[in-house]
């Protein structure tokens, strides 16, 4: 195999592929709304800068109507006023768990976390950054 063959990771792995779609579908099931998930899925991107993940989940989050203001917004979701408090605190979370910086204390966002969502609603959210993480590797590295 030549070192620049390009892997496809659908086509070599496809039940794991699978497993990772059917993540998405069950966040839904907790209450994690799909205008909250693009909103998270986008911002970890740009974190991870996977060009490819960035341009799919702005496509989406545009053909679920987001507005354009939000999503110019979205790398400096902290300081405007466009996003709600739970909105702030979810892509906070999804911040700190993309860096994983050792000095962050996870306890105070996750107490202020369940003001928001029940155990079960931030166990989905987690899940949902997590694989985000996980699909921006994996289309990294396949180009």
């Amino acid at each position: 195999m030549s070192t620049t063959s390009k892997i496809t990771f659908q086509n070599e792995v496809p039940e794991i592929f699978s497993s990772l779609l059917s993540i998405h579908e069950s966040v839904n099931k907790y209450g994690i709304t799909p205008d909250l998930a693009n909103l998270i899925m986008l911002r970890v991107s740009q974190i991870n800068q996977c060009g490819y993940c960035v341009e799919l989940h702005t496509q989406e989050a545009r053909a679920a109507k987001e507005s354009n203001d939000r999503l110019d917004q979205l790398v400096v979701f902290q300081q405007s006023n466009k996003f709600t408090p739970k909105e702030k605190l979810s892509l906070a979370w999804a911040e700190i768990l993309t860096d994983l910086l050792p000095a962050t204390d996870y306890s105070v966002i996750r107490v202020e976390l369940l003001t928001f969502y029940s155990k079960q609603e931030l166990s989905a959210l987690t899940a949902l950054i997590c694989t985000i993480n996980t699909w921006n590797r994996i289309r990294k590295s396949e180009y």
